[in-house]
């Protein structure tokens, strides 16, 4: 069933990525705007900021947590604003225990509103005990790793609003997970 959702989402950011690169290559050829990006029409602005709203699976444990987050971007001004550098947070809670992502992540934004990262994480991960005679939870413990994630995701722009369907794969102690769900941002 998960394989499913997943092939299911892949193939839906595929569709919605190619449609708006066709649209905004049609747009860019009739349209000529002052402080706009050169690849997508629109406005650039140097700070952007967005709510994530999401799911985390970790392919090891075979789970699936909640997923909310935060993350800044700063647009850097050569090479025609391709390049950000940004700080996010992300806090995953879910039946096993709860985690705390940090990362500092590098943006590409190679056209229209495609943009990639790359970014090391840090995180802060809960894990329940179990009383192994009795069945209880014991005393959760707290553990910190050291990780990389990289990612991609679409931003569709209303004004200075932005709406990104995201996709994040993260390497953290050995594990694989995949991030998934939707950002939701202004520009300023």
């Amino acid at each position: 069933m998960r394989t499913k959702f997943f092939v299911a989402l892949l193939f839906t950011f595929i569709f919605i990525f190619s449609f708006n690169v066709s649209q905004a290559q049609e747009h860019d050829e009739h349209h000529d705007a002052d402080h706009a990006d050169s690849h997508s029409g629109h406005h650039v602005y140097r700070h952007h900021a967005a709510l994530f709203l999401g799911a985390t699976t970790n392919f090891k444990h075979e789970t699936t947590m909640f997923t909310v987050g935060l993350d800044y971007e700063f647009r850097l001004s050569f090479a025609h604003d391709m390049f950000g550098i940004g700080f996010g947070a992300e806090y995953l809670t879910g039946e096993h225990g709860q985690e705390i992502i940090f990362g500092v992540p590098i943006f590409f934004h190679p056209i229209a509103g495609l943009k990639f990262n790359v970014a090391p994480l840090f995180a802060i991960v809960e894990t329940l005990g179990h009383d192994e005679g009795h069945g209880h939870v014991t005393e959760p413990s707290w553990d910190n790793y050291f990780g990389f994630r990289a990612g991609i995701a679409y931003d569709f722009h209303l004004g200075r609003f932005s709406i990104s369907p995201t996709l994040n794969t993260d390497f953290v102690d050995g594990t694989v997970s995949l991030v998934y769900g939707i950002g939701l941002g202004v520009g300023f």
